[in-house]
């Protein structure tokens, strides 16, 4: 079906103007790395190295690199690695694999299915929030992942009134229940000394967070 103003091809020609590259190495300086390259790429992404820092270092070596060619890894890196389970799966995987702190839960559906549930905190969180514990935020967002699971954001203010993560949660619902859950988790982390010294909570008027904040002791204003 063609349209007013439609390019339509009139000819085809099986040449080319430049002869066509074969030789392996041509293929990785485009992006298509040797798989001991592509680790490599990976292992400094994951230990925090962004992907425009490693296109930078790259095209050092190779002005044929681009900044895509590192997205494209990573997305294809991402894609395989999920494959199919959750994003609180492949959290709590990660999770493991570093030593990182955090907690599992899982509830059984209805058909049997089983969903699981992660909170869960990085060391320099932990240490910032120790320093600033008066104020906490939080709040939820809904249907940011692959199975629409409610990311529950606990974060903290510094000596400069910037705001900062404290604790990171997927739950599987937003009963009080679930918060309370990730609450005492998050006592867990800090201790009851470092909860104590929280003064003031801010939230919006969840009645999951509500209730949750009801069955918690915690004397700080909310």
């Amino acid at each position: 079906m063609t349209y007013p103003g439609a390019w339509q091809v009139q000819s085809q020609s099986n040449t080319h103007s430049h002869p066509v590259g074969k030789d392996e190495s041509v293929l990785r300086a485009k992006g298509h790395f040797d798989e001991q390259t592509n680790e490599d790429l990976l292992d400094h992404y994951v230990s925090g190295v962004s992907a425009a820092s490693l296109a930078k270092y790259l095209q050092t070596k190779s002005n044929s690199v681009t900044l895509n060619d590192i997205t494209n890894l990573i997305y294809k890196e991402k894609t395989e690695y999920v494959a199919g389970r959750s994003d609180a799966e492949v959290t709590i995987s990660q999770l493991e694999s570093a030593g990182l702190p955090h907690k599992v839960k899982t509830a059984n559906g209805p058909n049997g299915e089983v969903f699981p549930a992660v909170v869960w905190s990085y060391p320099e969180q932990i240490a910032t929030f120790r320093k600033y514990p008066e104020v906490v935020i939080m709040d939820t967002t809904a249907r940011t992942n692959n199975k629409a699971l409610p990311l529950l954001i606990l974060s903290g203010v510094d000596g400069n009134s910037r705001s900062f993560l404290v604790v990171n949660t997927l739950l599987y619902d937003e009963t009080s229940a679930s918060f309370l859950w990730a609450f005492e988790c998050a006592q867990e982390f800090f201790g009851p000394d470092v909860c104590a010294a929280v003064h003031i909570i801010i939230s919006d008027d969840d009645v999951g967070i509500t209730s949750a904040m009801v069955q918690q002791v915690c004397t700080a204003k909310y």
